[in-house]
């Protein structure tokens, strides 16, 4: 049987700027097959991600611990529309209309 695809957006509050946290879900992300993006939006990290729900919930669970360095006070997962993105994408900015890195998986 097949794993249904769904979409999350995930805001990580806490430590989650300058210790690499984007790159680092950019990384696990493409591992497991996630497409979306990640973005600073305020004090938060925001991450959209989709992909079969096993390799999402293995991926949300990774974000709960973060990469070194990285401090956690608060994780929100909400379900949004699927996108059918084909990439995972870093987003610089709130509003920023070119990805600092794409990858097709």
């Amino acid at each position: 049987m097949m794993n249904s695809v769904s979409r999350v957006r995930i805001v990580i509050t806490g430590n989650a700027q300058r210790v690499g946290f984007r790159h680092r879900a950019f990384q696990a992300a493409v591992a497991l097959g996630i497409t979306g993006k990640a973005m600073y939006v305020d004090q938060s990290l925001v991450i959209e991600a989709e992909g079969n729900d096993s390799d999402l919930a293995m991926f949300i669970s990774w974000c709960h611990k973060g990469p070194a360095g990285s401090v956690i006070d608060n994780i929100e997962v909400v379900a949004i529309e699927k996108l059918h993105s084909k990439s995972f994408d870093i987003v610089s900015g709130v509003l920023a209309a070119k990805p600092l890195v794409t990858i097709n998986v």
